[in-house]
């Protein structure tokens, strides 16, 4: 009997995200142990909080706590 496989969920990049919507991490770039430091890792869920008047920097709410990145530096990361 053949299995069903379940459809993948489409991702994104967080950078891409609004104001209000939220993504469980699923890749990150290697080399950048500070985001990973904040909180930035595979599997935890990410919500975009707020954007800065002009796009940068971004208010991101990780592991419960509000943390200030540049766009910039959420490049490479992909949510679901």
């Amino acid at each position: 009997m053949a299995t069903k496989k379940k459809p993948l969920a489409p991702t994104r990049q967080l950078s891409s995200l609004v104001p209000g919507e939220s993504g469980v991490i699923l890749r990150t770039p290697i080399e950048n142990e500070r985001l990973a430091e904040m909180g930035l890792v595979r599997g935890e869920e990410v919500v975009l909080l707020k954007v800065a008047p002009f796009g940068d920097p971004v208010i991101l709410e990780v592991l419960g706590a509000p943390i200030i990145v540049r766009r910039a530096d959420l490049a490479g990361i992909e949510v679901t």
